[in-house]
């Protein structure tokens, strides 16, 4: 499934995120964290808290990026939500920032199961329409659903996120 949400291009395909190789950033969840200083960047995983995001360079690949992201590993449901809302705002801005053109998500794999599937991809799809209000360089976000849950639950919360923002423009199905 295709649609466009503002003037990003996102797609949802059952597939897993290691099998994205034509998008640019690959994003995977960590349940290591440490401790840093507020409002200090983290320098590796090992210092990722819960939330944060970090960007890397794949190795051996020229303009390919890994975003690492500490998720709600043993955290209470209300702040697994909070968490997990903020591992996909804070991953779509470093691809902005870093001017990222393409990115691939899981939408549940390798995460915490505190959040249900239908929670996760109405977040998702929350996250994708507030962003595209402001993105100028992330042109396509890509969703690698492994169940035929996430592939049947999360295009419908993205056609209404779209449908927030304007009529959209293409749906593919």
């Amino acid at each position: 499934m295709r649609i466009v949400v503002g003037d990003i291009l996102v797609e949802c395909v059952q597939s897993d995120v290691d099998h994205q190789s034509d998008v640019a950033a690959l994003f995977y969840y960590t349940s290591k964290s440490g401790e840093i200083a507020a409002g200090q960047e983290p320098l590796s995983k090992s210092e990722l808290r819960p939330g944060q995001a970090l960007l890397e360079q794949l190795p051996g690949f020229s303009g390919r990026y890994r975003i690492i992201a500490s998720g709600p590993d043993s955290l209470d449901d209300r702040l697994a939500v909070e968490v997990f809302k903020c591992c996909l705002a804070n991953a779509v801005a470093l691809c902005e920032n870093h001017e990222v053109r393409s990115v691939a998500f899981p939408l549940a794999a390798g995460m915490s199961k505190k959040i249900p599937i239908p929670l996760a991809a109405q977040i998702a799809a929350a996250v994708v329409a507030d962003h595209a209000r402001r993105c100028r360089n992330l042109r396509v976000i890509r969703f690698a659903l492994a169940s035929a849950l996430e592939l049947n639950t999360l295009p419908r919360y993205l056609i209404q996120a779209a449908a927030t923002l304007a009529e959209p423009r293409s749906v593919s199905i």
